[in-house]
C-alpha cells in the first residue's frame, strides 16, 4: 500500500499541475496590438519674405581736427599782451588778434627807413636835375660846333648816376615795407576760427623768431579716418579721387553716423558725410582709409549732448547701396557652400528637406543676407532653422509643434 502511494501520488501532482495550466492558460486574455509609429524629426523653419535693404559698413576711429597748425612769430621780442583765450581749450574767431609781441625795435627800424627813403628820393632828384642840365650843355654845345660827336657818352649826360640813385630809392623803399612788415608781424592773428590746443609761451616771455608759441586747431569740420575692410568695398560707394578729374562734387557722398560714449552712456549720433578716401592703401592690414567730415562739432545743437571733442573714440555706421529682392536669414541655416534645407510640402501634406544653393551676398554677425534672384530659393519657402545632424536629401521630417514658422 504504501509503496502504491509512493508511485501515485507523483502522478497525482503533475496531473493537478497540468490541469491548473490549461485552466488558467484559457481564462487569461488576449493582449490587443498597435500598428508601429513612425518617429519623424522636429524642425524649427523661417518663411523667406523678399524685401529691399540698404547695406551698413561698420567702423571706427578718433575725432581729429581737419586743420591742425603751430603759430610761430616771425619777429623776435618780448611778448606783451595776450587774448583772453590764450589757453589750452579757448576758442578764437578768424583774424582775432592772438599774442603781441613788444614793437619798439621796430617801430626804430621804421623811422630810420622812413629817413633812408627821403634820402634816396632827394638823392635821386638832384641827379635827374643834374642830367638835365648836362644834356642841354651837351645840346647847345652841338648848336656851337656842328663837328662835334654827335652822340655823347651816357657818363657825360650821368646815366648811370640816375640809375644808381634810382636803385638805392627803390632799396630804400623795400627797406621801409619791411620794418612796415615787422611791425604788423609784432600781432599773432587768426587764420581761421579755432582753438587752441597748447601754449608754450606767455606774457613777459622773450621768443626768437620762428619759435613755437602754440598749436591751434580748426572748429569749421571734424574728422574721423575709417579703416575699411577690401571685403566690404562693394556695398559702399566711397569718393576716389582720379588725376585730372574734371567733375570731383559729381563723387558719392555717403552718410555717415558716429556713436559715442560720454560720462558712461550712449550718446546721440552725429551726422557726417565721407568725402574722400586717403592717397594709399595700407600695407599691413590691406584696409582702406575714408575720412568722414562733421560740419560745427562745437555748436550747440543737441544740450544734452557735448561737443564732437578732439580725441574722442566714435564708432561708425557708413551707409551703403541698397540691394533689391533679398532676404535675411540666421547665419546657421547657412550650411557650407551657401547651401540651405528647405522643408517642401508633400501632396499627402507631409514635409520634407530638400538642399538649395543660395547665394550669399554678405555674413555680418549671426545674420546672412542673399540674393534671392540668384538663389535656387524663392520668397514663401520655408528655410529650415534647426541644427539637422543627419541630413538625408528628401528626408521626411515634422514641424515644431510650437509654430510653423518663425
Amino acid at each position: 500500500m504504501k509503496l502504491l502511494l509512493k508511485i501515485l501520488l507523483p502522478i497525482v501532482v503533475v496531473l493537478t499541475g497540468v490541469a491548473v495550466f490549461f485552466m488558467l492558460s484559457s481564462a487569461r486574455k488576449q493582449p490587443r496590438t498597435r500598428p508601429p509609429v513612425r518617429e519623424l524629426p522636429a524642425i524649427r523653419a523661417l518663411k523667406l519674405e523678399a524685401r529691399d535693404l540698404r547695406v551698413s559698413i561698420s567702423s571706427q576711429g578718433t575725432i581729429r581736427p581737419r586743420t591742425e597748425s603751430t603759430l610761430v612769430p616771425q619777429v623776435s621780442g618780448v611778448i606783451t599782451w595776450v587774448s583772453d583765450s590764450w589757453a589750452s581749450g579757448g576758442f578764437f574767431a578768424k583774424d582775432e588778434t592772438l599774442l603781441k609781441v613788444d614793437p619798439s625795435d621796430y617801430e626804430l627800424s621804421l623811422a630810420k627807413a622812413e629817413a633812408s627813403v627821403a634820402q634816396a628820393d632827394l638823392r635821386l632828384a638832384r641827379e635827374e636835375q643834374e642830367a638835365d642840365v648836362a644834356r642841354r650843355e651837351w645840346e647847345s654845345l652841338l648848336k656851337i660846333d656842328p663837328t662835334m660827336e654827335r652822340k655823347a657818352s651816357p657818363l657825360l649826360l650821368r646815366e648811370p648816376q640816375v640809375a644808381e640813385a634810382r636803385a638805392a630809392l627803390n632799396a630804400a623803399r623795400a627797406g621801409l615795407a619791411k620794418a612796415r612788415l615787422d611791425i604788423s608781424r609784432t600781432e599773432i592773428r587768426a587764420a581761421f576760427d579755432g582753438r587752441i590746443r597748447e601754449t608754450f609761451a606767455d606774457v613777459g616771455q622773450f621768443v626768437n623768431q620762428g619759435t613755437p608759441a602754440a598749436r591751434v586747431y580748426s572748429v569749421d569740420f571734424a574728422e574721423v579716418r575709417l579703416p575699411i575692410n577690401d571685403s566690404d568695398l562693394s556695398f559702399i560707394n566711397l569718393p576716389l579721387a582720379y588725376r585730372n578729374d574734371a567733375s570731383p562734387e559729381s563723387q558719392p557722398l555717403p552718410e555717415v553716423l558716429l556713436y559715442a560714449r560720454f560720462g558712461g552712456k550712449e550718446l546721440e549720433p552725429w551726422k557726417g558725410r565721407i568725402v574722400r578716401t586717403e592717397g594709399a592703401i595700407d600695407p599691413q592690414s590691406r584696409m582702406v582709409h575714408a575720412v568722414a567730415q562733421v560740419p560745427d562739432p562745437y555748436a550747440r545743437s543737441n544740450p544734452q549732448r557735448p561737443p564732437l571733442a578732439v580725441g574722442l573714440f566714435v564708432k561708425a555706421e557708413i551707409s551703403g547701396r541698397t540691394f533689391r529682392n533679398i532676404a535675411v536669414l540666421p547665419r546657421k541655416a547657412v550650411r557650407e557652400n551657401g547651401l540651405v534645407l528647405v522643408a517642401e510640402k508633400t501632396e499627402e501634406g507631409e514635409h520634407r528637406l530638400i538642399s538649395r544653393k543660395t547665394a550669399v551676398i554678405r555674413l555680418k554677425g549671426d545674420e546672412a543676407i542673399i540674393n534671392l534672384g540668384a538663389s535656387e530659393v524663392a520668397a514663401g519657402d520655408l528655410i529650415c532653422i534647426s541644427t539637422v545632424e543627419v541630413f538625408r536629401e528628401k528626408m521626411a521630417v515634422t514641424l515644431d509643434a510650437s509654430g510653423e514658422t518663425e
